[in-house]
This record gives structure tokens, C-alpha cells and sequence, in this order.
């Protein structure tokens, strides 16, 4: 899912409600990217309950204006999927929708009617042209510590305030309470940090995704580098159930559902990078993980 292209298609003018309605879908399904689009065109017209035949012919087009491209296909358990790509920079020439080009406009006259002043920066500078240096001071200045030049002599109350050889500010609390009779507080230093990859507090296991149908010996090189860089509680938890797919110039991760998906982006991309070159070869450039559309 695209965010960024969603937000963009929103603020164009397409020709109609139903070819606004299909490219968000479309911008819904694509990487940032605009690639990575494949569904059946029956399970798009359900999604956005119009009849197939008007997907079909809204689809094309979308592709005859040059706002949609085939690259491909993907196998699926009827056969195969026609894979699309967004035209992200002919979506972005489309006009503006009236709201949009309005609110462009306020900001421009805004700009206008508050231009940026230019600083006067002449006084900063010497007669040649250079700029001028702070003067130095005409004394030595020596910072005073809040003891300097008082004695080494302790009153009966240095006891409470000072800090015994060896010990640490962090200490005085416990010092002082044992002096007045208190018990001891439970100290919180102890308890270990979460750490940054730790696993939620429910642990959930995932099923398998059908895109393993899909997996090459390579893909199962790229499960085992993932093991071992991550360990194997984390593998088994996230990406045991996952599918490797070599998709070049990168690499394809399918996972069961969105949550599982932005828990891997955030955590593991630079791993997922690794074992992909180490399965695939050095030249895959990217990693892409996206949610079984058939799962």
C-alpha cells in the first residue's frame, strides 16, 4: 500500500468516478514505486462494486492515456494475474482537482505578500571585506568550582551531604535511609531494557502463504542466512511461514497480513537485504515485503 500514490491520485482530476475509484485501488495495491499491482478483475469489481466488464474497460483505458502499464504476470490458483505498474509521473502531471488548485494558489499569494528578507550582514564586517573576529578578553578567565579555595575542613553535618570514597550520588539515597532507619527501596536499575527487536507481548503464529508454491533452492538459501542473522526464535516467529521470491533486480517477501508487514519493514529490512544477495547474488538491489494477495 502507497500512501504517497493514494494521496496523489485523490488530488488529481481523472474523467470520472470510476476511474478515480480503480487507481486508488490501484495506488492501495502498489509499492511507493507504483509497481507490484496484481488482483483479478473479478475480485477488483467486487472490491469496488462494479460489474467486471466496466473494470476491463476502465482498465484500458487508464492504459490507452498512458496512467497505467502490463508488466507482467503472476501465477494464481486459476491460471495467472496480469501484473500492472502506475505511471507515477503522468499521474502527477493530471491537473488539480478545484479545492487543490485553490489552496496552491492561497499559498503562492501568501509568498508573495511575505517575501523573505535578505539579512544586512555589512555591519559584521571589516573595513577589507573580512569577517570580523570576537576580541579577546582582556584577563585570563578561570572558572571556579563551588569548593575553590576553601579548606579541606568538614563540619559534623559533611556526613549527609558529601560523597564517601568509592561510592557514587546514586548511592546516597540508600546512605541516607540507612542512617534515619528506613528500609531499603527496591532499586529499578536492575530491570533489563526492552530490547528493540523484542517480539509483541501475544505471540502469534502464522500459517504458511501459497506464494511458497513459488520458492527456488535460492529461496531456501535465503531462509537459512535469515536464521542465522537473526536467531531462531525471531525466524520461526516472522518469516518461517514467509515466501523468498527472486524478482529481479530484487527480491520479494510475502507475508500473511499488513501487521506482519510493517513489523518486518520497520525491523529486519537491512537482514532481509543480506540473505537476499547471499541467495540471489550481489546484484539485487532491493527488498520488498508485501501481503499475499491469495492468502
Amino acid at each position: 500500500m502507497s500512501n504517497h500514490l493514494i494521496s496523489i491520485t485523490y488530488k488529481r482530476v481523472l474523467g470520472s468516478g470510476t476511474r478515480k475509484a480503480l487507481m486508488v485501488l490501484f495506488a492501495d495495491k502498489a509499492s511507493d514505486d507504483g509497481r507490484g499491482i496484481y488482483a483479478s478483475k473479478q475480485t477488483m469489481a467486487d472490491e469496488l462494486d462494479l460489474s467486471k466488464q466496466t473494470v476491463i474497460s476502465t482498465i484500458k483505458g487508464l492504459i490507452d492515456d498512458g496512467l497505467l502499464s502490463e508488466v507482467g504476470e503472476r501465477a494464481c490458483d486459476t491460471g495467472h494475474t496480469v501484473e500492472y505498474a502506475i505511471n507515477v509521473d503522468a499521474l502527477i502531471a493530471l491537473p488539480l482537482v478545484e479545492y487543490e488548485k485553490r489552496r496552491a494558489e492561497r499559498a503562492e499569494a501568501r509568498k508573495r505578500a511575505s517575501p523573505v528578507k535578505k539579512l544586512d550582514r555589512s555591519t559584521d564586517l571589516t573595513a577589507t571585506g573580512q569577517t570580523a573576529l570576537p576580541k579577546p578578553l582582556s584577563k585570563p578567565f578561570t572558572p571556579q568550582t563551588p569548593h575553590s579555595g576553601q579548606s579541606d575542613a568538614r563540619d559534623g553535618g559533611d556526613q549527609y551531604w558529601r560523597t564517601p570514597p568509592g561510592k557514587s550520588w546514586a548511592d546516597v539515597g540508600q546512605m541516607l535511609r540507612k542512617l534515619e532507619g528506613k528500609p531499603e527501596r527496591r532499586s529499578r536499575r536492575d530491570q533489563p531494557l526492552p530490547a528493540s527487536n523484542a517480539l509483541p507481548a501475544e505471540r502469534k503464529s502464522y500459517r504458511p502463504v501459497r506464494a511458497k508454491a513459488r520458492e527456488t533452492d535460492q529461496s531456501a538459501i535465503m531462509h537459512a542466512a535469515l536464521r542465522r542473522d537473526m536467531g531462531s526464535t525471531l525466524y520461526e516467529q516472522w518469516l518461517q511461514h514467509a515466501a523468498m521470491i527472486y524478482d529481479a533486480p530484487g527480491a520479494i517477501v510475502v507475508v500473511s497480513n499488513q501487521f506482519q508487514q510493517t513489523w518486518i519493514e520497520d525491523r529486519f529490512r537491512p537482514k532481509l537485504l543480506r540473505a537476499a544477495r547471499q541467495a540471489f547474488g550481489d546484484g539485487v538491489s532491493w527488498v520488498r515485503v508485501q501481503v499475499d494477495q491469495h492468502g
